[in-house]
């Protein structure tokens, strides 16, 4: 580490020593992107988020202090800062960088969005909602931000608000999984499970797809149609672990009969509006 902030900080005294003769700065003459300032500044908070993302938040702020003592003040330190002490649990701490970058730089994305990211930890899912809501619409290209969003609707009981930035998410990248995921469980809250299994279904095996619908269901309180999903995901696979422990929590009796509970032929889920 001391070694790779060495080699940066090198790069970044030889991009300073070229000047001209009346102190301005000179035009790069193809020098690798890494040995300009601006693209040391740069490598240097891609090494800052990628320490956050491998579990490193400590290290991550010992860089950020570095690049502050040295002069930068892009709102991505901020950014990242927040993140990092969000990481460590230290939320007043993430809380005062983030509002401070806000207030610099109201227009920042990526800045409502962290502040959101802490605000939902924080079990404030109320405030979180607008400043999520900011981020999506700064940037309405960024999956990241409209699934965040969509997540903080869901948590806040909204699933019919939910399901348009999820889906803009999965439009603009649609291998993101947890994305999926989210927009299934805001189509069974709003009555919608089968297309919700079509969702699923999509890109998951027909027990896990099947396990999801009942998973939503359960969450909704609609035990029996749930037991009914879990039932049919056994139809498909037998040994399917998920579904008989789910089935196994919702039907106490099962766990009285010897050996995991049978998959039984059960009708189809039929899509039922009025089902809570």
């Amino acid at each position: 580490m001391l070694l790779l902030l060495s080699f940066l900080a090198t790069a970044d005294a030889k991009k300073n020593s070229l000047t001209s003769s009346d102190g301005s700065a000179e035009v790069d003459d193809g020098s690798s992107p890494w040995e300009t300032k601006e693209g040391a500044e740069k490598t240097k908070i891609e090494m800052a988020d990628a320490l956050i993302k491998t579990g490193n938040p400590q290290e991550s702020l010992s860089l950020i202090a570095e690049m502050r003592k040295g002069g930068s003040t892009q709102v991505e330190l901020d950014v990242l800062q927040g993140k990092a002490l969000r990481k460590l649990g230290l939320y007043d701490d993430a809380d005062e960088i983030l509002r401070g970058a806000i207030k610099h730089h109201p227009r920042s994305a990526a800045a409502h969005n962290e502040l959101g990211l802490l605000l939902l930890e924080r079990k404030e899912v109320d405030a979180a909602v607008p400043e999520l809501k900011a981020a999506a619409k700064q940037a309405p290209d960024n999956p990241d931000f409209l699934n965040n969003y969509g997540f903080a609707l869901i948590t806040a009981g909204k699933t019919d608000a939910a399901v348009v930035p999820l889906r803009a998410a999965l439009k603009l990248d649609g291998t993101r999984e947890r994305t999926r995921n989210n927009l299934g469980f805001a189509l069974i809250a709003n009555g919608k499970p089968d297309e919700a299994y079509r969702l699923f279904r999509s890109s998951l095996s027909e027990a896990d797809a099947r396990y999801n619908v009942g998973y939503g269901l359960e969450l909704q309180g609609a035990r029996e149609k749930a037991l009914i999903e879990y039932h049919s995901a056994l139809e498909s696979d037998p040994k399917h672990k998920l579904s008989i422990e789910a089935i196994y929590r919702l039907d106490p009796f099962a766990k009285q009969a010897e050996g995991p509970p049978s998959a039984s032929p059960l009708p189809a889920l039929m899509n039922d509006p009025e089902s809570p």
